[in-house]
């Protein structure tokens, strides 16, 4: 079987300075709707607002593609066990890589907030180019000198493709 692994760590004082400089926008940017309303009833809002965002960052690193300016599009719900739902973009770009399940693991302690991202995966190569998929990416980071965003650890990629479910409107979400 074949992984792909993605790890954000970051500072929940760095999103609590987040909040109370951008306000809303940076809650409206980041983060959905459910998972605005499911951080801001917490007695420590930016804590829950930390691990989300190193989730989102975890789950871009696995995928391979980033979040950039598509933090809505990777949503974390459901408690105890977080539940990683793709729309957009990155639904698409898991698809077209064959990514399978993700699964999720958050934790923070006082001053930090971790998450690792795990998609198992069978397809080992680009679809129609016979490229692996690790020598696209390792020659993707060596370009920049670096992995940057997109870096991750990754033997592959695979398909365990979960159903598609509509959320909302025409808004199709896939839960991973």
């Amino acid at each position: 079987m074949n992984l792909r692994v993605g790890l954000d760590l970051i500072e929940i004082d760095r999103v609590r300075r987040a909040l109370e400089r951008h306000g809303d926008g940076f809650r409206a940017r980041c983060f959905t709707r459910a998972e605005r309303d499911y951080c801001d009833g917490k007695a420590n809002p930016a804590q829950h607002y930390a691990g989300r965002f190193a989730a989102k960052e975890a789950v871009g690193k696995a995928l391979g593609t980033g979040v950039h300016f598509t933090w809505k599009e990777i949503e974390i719900k459901g408690r105890p066990k977080p539940g990683v739902f793709l729309s957009g973009r990155t639904a698409r770009a898991a698809e077209r890589l064959g990514a399978g399940k993700i699964e999720l693991s958050m934790t923070h302690s006082r001053e930090l907030a971790a998450a690792v991202a795990v998609i198992t995966n069978l397809r080992s190569e680009i679809p129609n180019t016979g490229v692996p998929l690790a020598t696209q990416t390792d020659a993707r980071a060596n370009a920049d000198g670096h992995a940057g965003k997109a870096g991750m650890a990754s033997t592959g990629i695979a398909s365990d493709a979960s159903a598609a479910r509509p959320e909302s409107g025409t808004d199709k979400r896939r839960r991973t």
